[in-house]
């Protein structure tokens, strides 16, 4: 099992946190999916993780990706 950690920006809720949740779940190889509002970021694990696919998936759910 592998885990990536992703900056994002805009996670201000726990309604936002949800989304996120919701929505990754649903990416290929995604196992878990969590957010931090606190930490501005979102682990997920799983196999086979694509990290461009992530992002564009966040992106498109309106939680842009940081590099910082």
């Amino acid at each position: 099992m592998n885990e990536l950690t992703i900056h994002v920006k805009n996670i201000k809720c726990d309604g936002c946190v949800q989304t996120i949740k919701n929505n990754l779940q649903g990416v290929g190889g995604v196992v878990t999916a969590d957010a931090s509002k606190e930490n501005q970021t979102v682990t997920v694990t799983g196999t086979d993780l694509k990290q461009n696919v992530i992002i564009k998936k966040l992106l498109e759910i309106g939680y842009p990706a940081t590099d910082n």
